[in-house]
């Protein structure tokens, strides 16, 4: 075998193994509950802030509720959810973002 084919076969099997630890973390992290919803919109808005700061998320009965409206008053509605590594940073981010929110709403009312 030829060093530069060596050298290749080393790098291949490094790349390998990093894509590997990578998926191991991700399946290792749990889903925790960030915040439920009512309506969608808000879910997606919310959603998207935590996309723009480089935070994946996924919305849980989003099917559900918009085949079956009525749900989201049976249950818990939706569920934003997120890592349980990034649920304080989420959190952070949210709250952080509500404040900013009604700021705004009250300056609008004046």
């Amino acid at each position: 075998m030829s060093k530069q084919l060596f050298k290749l076969t080393c790098l291949i099997t490094k790349i390998k193994k990093s894509q590997n630890l990578k998926k191991i973390t991700i399946m290792n992290n749990k889903l925790v509950l960030l915040k439920n919803y009512e309506t969608m919109v808000e879910a997606l808005y919310d959603q998207e802030i935590l996309h723009e700061n480089g935070i994946q998320s996924t919305i849980n009965n989003e099917g559900l509720v918009e085949l079956m409206p009525m749900f989201t008053e049976i249950n818990d509605g939706l569920g934003l959810l997120v890592f349980d590594t990034d649920f304080e940073k989420a959190t952070q981010l949210i709250e952080e973002n509500n404040s900013i929110n009604q700021q705004n709403q009250s300056n609008d009312d004046e």
